[in-house]
């Protein structure tokens, strides 16, 4: 009976042992890099696929650079974080190169120190958490790539934009640095959002394409068919994203029919945004073309537009896109990068064209011409291609193959 007895126990002893040494080994311990501490495009798309991640068994962890509206977000759904005052900027402007080079040059030489002391100060915090991985959320900034480093574990670079091309900035001292020795460096992966930013930065190794969580798959919206007559922009201000050129098309067609407006959604850089306003007021249609500034219902106001026009000179991915899409809303989009790729992808997936292309303010103008004179049916397939977008950019679907690959080099 003790002989039983013992033998029952150490049976139940190395089973939860076991179950034990199962659970540590599922558990994977992230720690996020956040350099940007607003809810902009990268944060968004990370804290998209987060709750899936955590339910999968990942245990997250996040460093940020100063407290804000990220900041607010991770608070209000009880996530763990740590500011670390500094970003380690890797990208300096291009508008006056050489000034901005030398000073960009100066300052991380002038902060070098500081840089390393707050990188060591946040690793000795969380030494403790016995991280697997440190994830960078961009490629803006090495805070991670040095967290990394310092605490001896592999790193991730989530390649989210083209610095030159997207926002006239370029990687310090020079682009075939970052790549060789960083991007290309000992212990260090990459996640590209899209084939192109995978072939830009010359991924071979270490690299996957995981393309943004965009829409939750699991609560289709419902497709609203009565739209009204206005045309949609959602985004910041500033002038890589076209808006001028949106603005000077719906001038030149706004006699076509007076019942029409140009709804304007976003902020961004002050300047700019007065340049525009300015620009509208002389146009005499200030009641017709509407700054809305930063708005919450974003989604209704796709649901009912005729169109929302995407104008960026090279947008990442642009999930702004397949949000308009999965609304239910028609897609005007300049044929360039993450634009293109997405009317390619669904083009491929259903045989077919979906929304209207451009590349110039000629053919935009006449595109808004043809649906303001009902030439064009922008309802037509609506409930066809929300499905495609479901299945080709879903939240869960992203954060499988994220947690893959997380799996795949821990």
């Amino acid at each position: 009976m003790i002989l039983l007895f013992q033998l029952l126990y150490v049976s139940y002893y190395n089973s939860a042992g076991k179950l034990q040494e199962l659970f540590k080994k599922k558990m994977l311990r992230v720690i996020y890099f956040c350099p940007s501490e607003s809810m902009y495009g990268d944060n968004i798309a990370l804290m998209r696929i987060m709750p899936y991640l955590v339910e999968n068994g990942v245990k997250p962890y996040f460093v940020v650079s100063f407290e804000g509206k990220f900041t607010q977000y991770l608070k209000e759904h009880n996530y763990d974080y740590l500011v670390c005052h500094n970003r380690i900027w890797n990208l300096y402007n291009l508008d006056s190169p050489i000034r901005n080079f030398v000073i960009g040059g100066l300052w991380r030489l002038k902060h070098y120190v500081d840089n390393r002391m707050s990188v060591k100060r946040i690793a000795s915090k969380l030494s403790t958490f016995n991280a697997d991985l440190v994830h960078s959320n961009s490629s803006n900034s090495s805070f991670g790539y040095y967290l990394a480093k310092e605490l001896s574990v592999k790193h991730i670079w989530h390649l989210r934009e083209y610095g030159k091309l997207d926002s006239n900035k370029q990687y310090f001292p020079c682009f075939k640095h970052f790549l060789y020795n960083k991007l290309d460096s000992v212990n260090n992966y990459t996640i590209s959002i899209t084939p192109l930013i995978h072939d830009y930065f010359h991924r071979k190794t270490n690299s996957i394409t995981i393309y943004d969580g965009v829409v939750d798959e699991e609560h289709v919206p419902d497709i609203c068919f009565k739209k009204e007559k206005y045309f949609l922009y959602v985004g910041r201000l500033f002038e890589k994203k076209g808006v001028e050129m949106i603005i000077d098309a719906f001038i030149e067609k706004a006699a076509v029919d007076a019942g029409y407006k140009l709804l304007i959604a976003g902020a961004g850089e002050t300047e700019y945004e007065t340049y525009l306003k300015n620009k509208v007021s002389h146009s005499k249609l200030d009641e017709r073309i509407l700054f809305l500034g930063y708005r919450q219902d974003v989604f209704d106001l796709m649901a009912k537009a005729k169109a929302l026009i995407v104008a960026s000179d090279f947008e990442g991915f642009g999930f702004i896109t397949a949000e308009a899409m999965y609304a239910g809303c028609y897609v005007i989009g300049k044929n360039t990068a993450g634009t293109k790729l997405q009317f390619d992808n669904l083009n491929k997936k259903l045989g077919y064209e979906i929304g209207s292309r451009f590349m110039g303010k000629d053919t935009l103008s006449c595109i808004m011409e043809s649906i303001m004179a009902e030439k064009l049916d922008v309802k037509k397939s609506l409930s066809v291609v929300q499905t495609a977008v479901g299945e080709l950019y879903g939240i869960r679907k992203s954060a499988s193959k994220v947690f893959e690959f997380y799996n795949k080099i821990r």
